[in-house]
Formats: C-alpha cells, structure tokens, sequence
C-alpha cells in the first residue's frame, strides 16, 4: 500500500467522528461524545483482541470497529434527537448506553477502561505479528512456521 492511500482511513474516522461530535452540540457534547466513544471503542478493542487470539489473524479495518462501536454506543442518542424515542432502560442493550452516565468516576473511569482495552488490543496484535514473524524464519520452528502458514491460507504443500 503507497503512504498516502494508508491515510484515507484516518481522514474518514475523523471527518465521521467530528460530524458525531458536531450531532451533540445540544447536550453537552464534550461530556456525551467522550462517554459513547470510549464505551464504544472499548467494546470494539475488546471485541477485535480476542477475536485476533481466538482466531489467530488480525481484524481487518480496525478503525471502521471503533467506529460502529461507537455508534452502537450512541444509538439511542441518535433516535432521541430524531424525536423516535425518549432515554429508557432497555437501550442499555446499546453497550450499556443508560448505565455508562451514571459509572463512578464518569468519563474517566470510561477513559481508563478505553486504555485497558487498546492496551489488550495492542497486546492481542503484538502476539499475532510476533507469530507471524516467527512463521516466515524470524525465530520458532518450521513446524510452527507451516502451522501458522496454513492457518492464514498460505500453505504449503
């Protein structure tokens, strides 16, 4: 991939992040913002993290994770400002949109969970590309290297 194609997906994250932003200017955005985007990402990470080491291969378009996280995370805000539905208890099935307001701590408790779990997600894909590089000769056995080989479709026969 040329350097320049690799930023398309940031621009898109934050040009469709700052419209979120920008859909909270009537309720306390900076608060409801940060609390959506850290519930959401932090399920996303979770979510991507133990996918990687269940499966052994990395998630394709992280970004685009985060992103629906956190807007399953902030759902209801979106059918509140359309004027479908008021805040109830059941929309806590949307990554505990209810609930997240009221955690001790507030946005900082979510920020540090949001830490915990790129932390986990860091770690989930450090593993994954240290045994992909010990599969292509960098260290660890042939055995392994054809193991882990197979398991992304690339074989040998």
């Amino acid at each position: 991939m040329r350097p320049h194609h690799a930023l398309w997906p940031w621009v898109l994250f934050g040009t469709a992040e700052v419209i979120l932003y920008v859909s909270y200017q009537r309720s306390d955005a900076r608060f409801h913002w940060f609390l959506h985007f850290f519930v959401g990402a932090s399920a996303a990470l979770l979510v991507m993290g133990t996918l990687i080491l269940g499966w052994g291969r990395s998630t394709r378009h992280p970004l685009l994770w985060i992103f629906t996280g956190h807007m399953i995370a902030m759902f209801p805000d979106l059918l509140w400002n359309f004027l479908v539905a008021a805040h109830q208890p059941w929309m806590d099935v949307f990554a505990l949109h209810i609930t997240a307001h009221f955690i001790p701590g507030r946005n900082w408790t979510w920020y540090a969970m949001f830490l915990a779990s790129l932390a986990f997600y860091l770690y989930a894909k450090g593993t994954w590309e240290a045994a992909g590089a010990s599969a292509h000769g960098h260290c660890g056995s042939a055995a392994q290297a054809t193991m882990i080989d197979v398991h992304h479709g690339e074989g040998h026969g």
